[in-house]
């Protein structure tokens, strides 16, 4: 999920938790994931997906810049075409 406010854009990132990555920030938070079917919205999928990480994990909106710090691996390509689909 993203959003633009005053001009910014930013993503909706999720931290696993647990005891594995309880200490770690930078490179451990993730974008929400998660499947569809074709009868339900996509938007409405997102969203429970968010709440359902806010049960088990942190759950937090932030700028692009700090997302590619805090992102695991392999997802900050997919931040980048984000910006260039999207203009705030």
């Amino acid at each position: 999920m993203h959003r633009c406010r005053h001009g910014i854009l930013k993503v909706s990132l999720v931290h696993p938790g647990g005891p594995f990555w309880q200490e770690k920030d930078l490179g451990s938070w993730s974008i929400p994931k998660g499947e569809c079917t074709q009868e339900e919205d996509p938007l409405e999928v997102a969203k429970r997906r968010q709440q359902e990480f806010l049960e088990v994990a942190r759950a937090g909106w932030f700028s692009i810049r700090v997302a590619r710090e805090k992102n695991i691996k392999g997802q900050p390509d997919f931040l980048d075409e984000l910006v260039q689909i999207l203009s705030c």
